[in-house]
């Protein structure tokens, strides 16, 4: 195993500073959310898709059908809904503040099901059918589209602390996060298009779902599965704490709001995560 840090001590630095202040920032904002939900507890805020502006010239790094060999300047995320809270509207704004320059795509339940039937039918459609909880859909569904597209993959309560062009070494085919005690997570995943890492990652939790006897998402589909797979790949890797984070802007009761079965925990707890 080769695991090949992005971060300079410069660099570093600047980011533990910066994730510290952003985090505070994000922290203060919390009355406002609670009074807003107060005041107006069932209004929403949609998360659209954005396209900037390089994506309509032919060819160009936006292309949906071009396979660049680095990683394009794209960004995928999803959620059960794209009517959300302030809290995730505001982690939504800040991320596309500090990613101007990049597509954002963003798919619903619904639409993730579609991708996965209309782009990779047969094994992963039906392997991908059984998975009953939606953060393990989504734990799948992030794999095959990174490795259909590429681009950065972001959980909804997600936050940037740099702008992306620091994040994202020139030339770079893929970047995973290790949190301080050296652990893989699959939160934030940046990738080029048809990346044998990732085909590696998918093939692992393909072979999770048809064999688990238990009924644990994250090392079914999660991040236990980036724990096992990195260890034996070469690969780029910075340090969550520096890059990106979770949690600041919104928390569990902003975000399941509007999902009676609350918390992927609390789902794994009350059904079994792969139907038979």
């Amino acid at each position: 195993m080769i695991c090949l840090s992005c971060q300079s001590r410069r660099d570093t630095a600047l980011s533990y500073l910066a994730g510290r202040l952003i985090k505070l920032l994000a922290n203060s904002l919390r009355p406002v959310f609670y009074l807003h939900h107060w005041l107006f507890p069932n209004q929403r805020f949609y998360l659209k898709n954005t396209s900037h502006k390089a994506a309509s010239k032919p060819g160009g790094p936006f292309n949906p059908y071009a396979k660049p060999d680095v990683i394009p300047k794209r960004i995928w995320q999803t959620n059960y809904t794209n009517k959300v809270t302030l809290p995730l509207k505001s982690a939504w704004c800040w991320n596309r503040l500090l990613s101007q320059d990049y597509d954002y795509h963003f798919q619903t339940t619904s639409e993730r099901s579609a991708f996965i039937e209309q782009h990779f039918p047969g094994r992963i459609a039906e392997l991908y059918s059984r998975l009953t909880i939606g953060a393990a859909q989504a734990d799948l569904w992030r794999l095959v589209v990174l490795y259909k597209y590429g681009g950065i993959y972001m959980d909804i309560d997600a936050h940037l602390i740099w702008p992306l062009s620091r994040i994202i070494p020139t030339g770079a085919t893929e970047l995973f996060l290790r949190y301080k005690d050296g652990a893989a997570t699959n939160y934030f995943i940046a990738s080029k298009p048809e990346n044998p890492v990732i085909k590696a990652l998918i093939n692992e939790v393909l072979h999770r779902i048809e064999t688990s006897q238990g009924n644990n998402i994250y090392e079914i589909t999660g991040p236990a599965v980036f724990q096992a797979v990195l260890s034996e790949h070469e690969h780029n890797w910075r340090f969550s704490q520096h890059t990106c984070l979770q949690g600041n802007f919104t928390n569990k009761f902003f975000q399941y709001i509007d999902k009676p079965e609350g918390h992927w925990t609390l789902e794994q707890k009350n059904h079994r995560a792969i139907r038979p």
